[in-house]
């Protein structure tokens, strides 16, 4: 379904998830919740993600709070916050 949806839409149009959403809470949790090595790895495609996202028109200040939270020093990653 997600490659019928991207062939008809458009990457940027098909996408789905916490990013596109600009949820930004849950994009903390799962970063909090990976080990290193898969906090890295969810870092890098989150970020190409977000570029997609933006394109299909997540709002600039969501955008902007996700890019914060994904270029955050590593060690402050488990910061949880509401």
């Amino acid at each position: 379904a997600s490659v019928a949806n991207e062939a008809a839409q458009g990457a940027a149009a098909a996408l789905t998830g916490p990013i596109v959403r600009g949820d930004v809470a849950t994009i903390r949790r799962h970063l909090a919740a990976l080990d290193p090595a898969a906090r890295r790895l969810y870092r890098e495609l989150a970020t190409a993600t977000l570029e997609l996202a933006k394109r299909g028109g997540l709002e600039r200040v969501k955008a902007g709070e996700i890019k914060a939270l994904l270029t955050r020093p590593e060690g402050r990653a488990r910061l949880s916050r509401p």
